[in-house]
């Protein structure tokens, strides 16, 4: 009979999986932002960024993140395709766009 591994907590997975921390990184002034998960509304966001652990992130909601923070988030894509038809009649697939994948908006 084999024991039964322990689930780990989101926290300690992002120890593991955090790089290590620049020396003398500069995060950047503050700024308040309402989130957005373009992709996956429903699930918060748990990250981690220069070795700085952020999150949860909701759907929606306001927040106060270090401008490269909010940088990062913004410039998170994934690519679109569509399939299209040669002359030949063959399809392949190409890429049209990339969709963003958050949304960090401004909030004056």
């Amino acid at each position: 009979m084999t024991a039964k591994k322990e689930d780990k907590s989101a926290d300690e997975l992002l120890n593991e999986l955090a790089p290590a921390k620049p020396k003398g990184f500069d995060f950047g002034k503050d700024t308040k932002i309402v989130f957005s998960n373009v992709e996956s509304p429903e699930a918060p966001l748990l990250f981690s960024f220069q070795g700085r652990k952020f999150g949860p992130l909701d759907d929606g909601t306001e927040y106060t993140l270090p401008r490269s923070v909010v940088n990062h988030l913004n410039s998170l894509t994934v690519p679109d395709y569509k399939l299209v038809t040669d002359a030949a009649g063959n399809q392949r697939s190409e890429r049209t766009a990339n969709r963003r994948r958050f949304a960090c908006v401004p909030v004056e």
